[in-house]
């Protein structure tokens, strides 16, 4: 037997506090390989991602329990009014999809159209990312402290978030994992 070293992309993640209220602000990736994110009870964890060139920044909400990725457009309806909205207007990189497609999550469904454009997260950039630019969504997600979502599992599809990552090869290994410390002040 014989173990394969590979030099893996760090994203540290820092737990941060969860302030009384839900959480409104941006958190802004730092510099180096850095993503911070954002404790929601221990239930929730939320960061910053860059769609578009130039960047157009959205807090995410990091799910476990889905693969798509999506945030807000300027065309969404009423139901996106207290969230960031992507104007795909500002961006020399978009490219607009043909096809619409909807997601239904236990605490509500999202529609959105299928499009592509550069997306980074800390460090790592990817071109023409696949994305949904929601339109309409129910009026759970309207009230929520994330833009959108990011969904950490994989299925292999053109419509998936992991998916982008590891097709534009900005891995170096097609894995990745988290640190997520119970002690809000310790970094993870």
């Amino acid at each position: 037997s014989f173990v394969v070293a590979v030099k893996a992309v760090t994203i540290p993640l820092r737990r941060l506090p969860r302030p009384s209220g839900w959480v409104n602000a941006i958190i802004a990736a730092q510099q180096g390989e850095t993503q911070e994110m954002v404790n929601d009870h221990n239930m929730c964890f939320f960061g910053t991602i860059s769609v578009g060139t130039p960047a157009q920044n959205f807090t995410v909400l990091f799910d476990t329990g889905s693969e798509m990725f999506w945030i807000p457009s300027t065309k969404c309806d009423n139901s996106c009014r207290f969230h960031r909205k992507f104007d795909p207007t500002k961006s020399s990189s978009f490219t607009p999809g043909h096809s619409r497609a909807h997601l239904s999550y236990g605490t509500g469904r999202v529609e959105f159209d299928v499009a592509r454009d550069d997306f980074s997260i800390g460090n790592i950039r990817v071109p023409n990312q696949t994305v949904g630019l929601a339109s309409k969504t129910d009026n759970h997600f309207a009230t929520e402290s994330f833009d959108g979502i990011f969904g950490l599992d994989f299925k292999h599809s053109t419509l998936l978030a992991v998916d982008g990552l590891i097709d534009a090869k900005v891995l170096p290994a097609n894995f990745f994992a988290f640190y997520l410390p119970l002690d809000a002040l310790e970094s993870g």
